[in-house]
């Protein structure tokens, strides 16, 4: 009998959803569970809350005015706005954004 591991990535986080507002190295970031990436917590408009957004398949969408941001890209779907991104990972039950170690912040 082989021993076989494998890593799953969850679709939403159990205390949060999908969408995890994390702190890595003093910048504010949303993990995007289903995708691995994170996107800046700020919406490049008028800088509404990202964490209390939502998810659309694989568009972030914007709590204050309905902008849909790509998760992977950042580039608006239905705007002229881009929102910065960066890969994500869960690695020992700790999320990390970019290699950086982040902390769930409220």
């Amino acid at each position: 009998m082989t021993d076989r591991t494998r890593t799953v990535t969850p679709v939403f986080d159990p205390l949060t959803g999908p969408l995890v507002p994390v702190t890595a190295d003093g910048t504010e970031w949303v993990v995007v569970v289903e995708h691995d990436t994170a996107v800046a917590r700020a919406c490049p408009h008028q800088d509404a809350d990202m964490a209390r957004g939502s998810l659309m398949g694989r568009a972030v969408k914007c709590p204050l005015h309905g902008f849909l941001f790509d998760s992977r890209t950042g580039r608006g779907m239905n705007c002229r706005f881009t929102i910065a991104t960066r890969p994500a990972a869960l690695l020992d039950g700790r999320w990390h954004v970019d290699g950086v170690p982040a902390d769930v912040t409220p």
